[in-house]
């Protein structure tokens, strides 16, 4: 009579470990872009949140036909940055705020910290209360930098008529992107 030996199952100790070896090689190439691309997204969402923040600050501006401004501050205990939107008059409490800690840790503000913009009833920027400049541009960045290059770092620019949009500043004019 014939024993027929069933066919091994499984794998070998040899296929795990060159398995495991291409994983851990695709993760080394995998990490360093994963990071890049993590932090041009905390960028843009501080970006986009600041912009916001100021179309927000001048819809209610117009809406109340009160002064309204966007306090721009760098949070103390170093997590990015943070705004509030407020009356001038009444500045407690704030019409509405947000801080870089829902999404966009990292973020930071390139030029000094703080800063004021101030809507006026018609909804163009006007003088702050306090005689500081206005905030006319914001810039972005990462405070995980490091002299990363794929770093995208993002402005948010105030028209004339008060608007705010946001631009990337490593683009050249025609593209719309660009500043």
């Amino acid at each position: 009579m014939l024993i027929r030996s069933k066919p091994a199952r499984g794998f070998s100790v040899i296929e795990m470990l060159i398995g495991l070896a291409i994983v851990g090689l695709l993760l080394k190439i995998a990490i360093p872009s994963y990071r890049t691309w993590l932090q041009n997204t905390q960028i843009r969402a501080a970006t986009h949140a600041i912009a916001n923040g100021m179309q927000t600050a001048r819809a209610q501006a117009i809406a109340r036909n009160v002064l309204v401004q966007l306090v721009l501050t760098s949070q103390p205990d170093g997590t990015g940055v943070a705004w509030q939107v407020q009356e001038t008059a009444n500045p407690a409490p704030p019409v509405e705020q947000w801080s870089a800690a829902e999404g966009a840790s990292s973020a930071q503000i390139l030029q000094p910290p703080g800063g004021t913009v101030t809507f006026n009833s018609l909804g163009r920027v006007t003088a702050n209360q306090d005689g500081s400049a206005s905030l006319l541009q914001v810039d972005v960045t990462s405070s995980n930098d490091a002299g990363d290059t794929a770093l995208r770092n993002m402005r948010v620019l105030i028209g004339n008529g008060g608007s705010a949009r946001m631009c990337d500043p490593q683009l050249a004019q025609p593209d719309p992107r660009a500043c």
